[in-house]
């Protein structure tokens, strides 16, 4: 993922004009989910809610809805969903990943312990 992120950056800087989202660092992923994936739930079981089980990509889904769902219900259980073998840690070599979504060599700047 490093590799693809470098090369963006490199046609960026090279196109006019030219923009890059960031989905990794961007405070409008997790903000979106807050504002509608964490109501749909929370609105969907009535405030019920006891765990929530989410795929990691960007950290943007688990994050967004843990704050919101956590604010109101504090034993609301989070809990991220990975591969076993891919490494979290930047120090580890990135493992290669076929589980869509998932970014297999950065934990996002957008996400949070929530």
């Amino acid at each position: 993922m490093k590799g693809a992120i470098a090369k963006a950056n490199e046609i960026i800087e090279a196109t006019p004009g030219a923009v890059m989202p960031q989905q990794f660092e961007n405070p409008a992923n997790p903000d979106i989910h807050r504002r509608t994936t964490a109501e749909e739930i929370w609105n969907d079981t009535n405030g019920e809610v006891d765990i929530v089980v989410s795929g990691v990509g960007t950290g943007g889904t688990i994050t967004g809805v843990g704050e919101v769902l956590k604010a109101r219900k504090p034993s609301v259980r989070m809990v991220a969903v990975d591969r076993r073998i891919r490494p979290f840690s930047p120090a580890e070599r990135p493992a290669p990943t076929r589980f869509r979504g998932s970014a297999p060599d950065s934990f996002p700047p957008s996400s949070t312990e929530a």
